[in-house]
């Protein structure tokens, strides 16, 4: 259940059929969804009960591309899309009625994860297919600049990127070259810079995917997505650098099957982190502390909640 400070949550999905969703609370005990599907140029709207979660139809907005990933603005007053399959990057006016297009720009094969910076003025963008990230201006209206801030090639499969807290900081998972980017993040330009080291090698096959700042603790959650599992990382503050402290599997015991995960969500008090198992067909959960070891995590299999 959504309460009225969570306004706007990222959600994990298991489904195949569905490439994204984000919730929009409204005024009233409802809450607006939007939901992206693969294969398909449309956002769906759905009305949410916040007591029981239930989601209703509302309707369905046609957009220019097969859109994946979605995020908003820091005001929410604008929705971002990935269109995937296109190339490129949209933005939409998020009106009570719906959403009304405001820009639609090309950006690069297959960008796979957005996501604005602390201020909303850049949207940054990791790309699986280009290689790639880049930043690009947010205008006072929602508009996207069609000329990138900063194009910048990294490694295969670049599938996550998010500033830090401070907005100082910006961290990069690939999945095929089992790295983490760190650069540093300039929020007057919204230029990157390599920080040092500039990338922080894993272990092959582990898969680096997506991450989840804690909102309190210097501590970062990376989920390893051949590997199955969640690492988790000291954030140093001053430098703006990584270190893995420990890593857990998001599997419950005895489970051998083919397995790869998905995404990681915090709540917004910091109390629990989940995960999402592809394969397993579950979402792994744990308490959010600094060392994962020392907390509570379960597994929930489709309504039948197995301790791990």
């Amino acid at each position: 259940m959504l309460d009225r400070s969570q306004s706007f949550v990222i959600l994990t999905l298991l489904s195949l059929t569905l490439a994204g969703m984000i919730n929009h609370a409204t005024a009233d005990d409802a809450t607006t969804v939007y939901v992206t599907f693969s294969g398909e140029k449309r956002i769906a709207r759905y009305s949410q009960d916040r007591k029981s979660g239930r989601l209703t139809p509302i309707a369905s907005v046609a957009i220019p591309g097969h859109a994946g990933g979605l995020t908003t603005s820091p005001d929410r007053k604008y929705l971002f899309a990935a269109l995937r399959e296109e190339g490129r990057l949209a933005s939409f006016l998020i009106e009570s009625t719906g959403l009304k297009l405001l820009s639609d720009i090309p950006a690069g094969a297959d960008p796979a994860y957005i996501a604005t910076d602390r201020s909303g003025k850049f949207l940054l963008t990791a790309y699986y297919v280009a290689n790639k990230v880049t930043v690009h201006a947010i205008d006072d209206a929602g508009r996207l600049n069609a000329e990138p801030v900063q194009s910048i090639p990294t490694a295969p499969n670049a599938h996550g990127i998010l500033t830090d807290p401070t907005n100082r900081y910006v961290f990069v998972p690939h999945t095929s070259a089992d790295s983490i980017f760190q650069f540093r993040f300039d929020p007057g330009t919204g230029r990157l810079e390599s920080n040092e080291p500039a990338v922080l090698q894993r272990s092959p096959q582990t898969g680096p995917r997506h991450l989840a700042f804690h909102p309190k603790l210097p501590v970062v959650y990376i989920d390893n997505e051949q590997q199955s599992s969640v690492t988790w990382y000291r954030l140093d503050e001053k430098r703006g650098t990584l270190t893995a402290n420990g890593t857990l599997s998001t599997l419950p015991a005895g489970f051998d099957a083919v397995n790869s995960n998905a995404d990681v969500e915090i709540h917004p008090s910091g109390r629990f982190l989940y995960f999402s198992n592809r394969g397993h067909d579950s979402i792994a959960m744990f308490s959010a502390v600094r060392d994962l070891r020392r907390g509570q995590r379960a597994v929930l299999d489709f309504g039948r909640r197995t301790i791990a």
